[in-house]
């Protein structure tokens, strides 16, 4: 699958009912998560560590689609500078020579 399908794709999740409904779940799992841990006076250490973890996944779960679309939307800038051989459009041969030779005496 290419960027721009990808892309077409994390949009209408994000767009659609069924992720809104996800997010609003996963928002209330976080702030029960919050409160257990602020209300539990004795709750051990273990307890603390696991509903931090638990709250983490969850809001990188929410967060997912932004990250991917992030992504996903430099993957589509990055292949409209470039030609059909993969080079940067609008660098002229001299200039990629150049950076070529620079990188040849660093390597060296």
């Amino acid at each position: 699958m290419n960027p721009r399908q990808a892309l077409k794709l994390v949009k209408e999740l994000q767009e659609s009912d069924g992720w809104k409904y996800l997010e609003t779940v996963m928002h209330t799992e976080i702030i029960q998560a919050s409160c257990a841990i602020s209300d539990g006076m004795n709750m051990p250490l273990e307890e603390i560590h696991y509903r931090r973890g638990a709250i983490w996944a969850a809001r990188k779960l929410v967060e997912l689609p932004d990250t991917l679309l992030r992504k996903l939307e430099d993957e589509v800038r990055m292949e409209a500078l470039q030609d059909e051989d993969g080079n940067i459009v609008g660098l002229d041969a001299s200039a990629s020579e150049k950076q070529t030779a620079t990188a040849v005496r660093r390597e060296g």
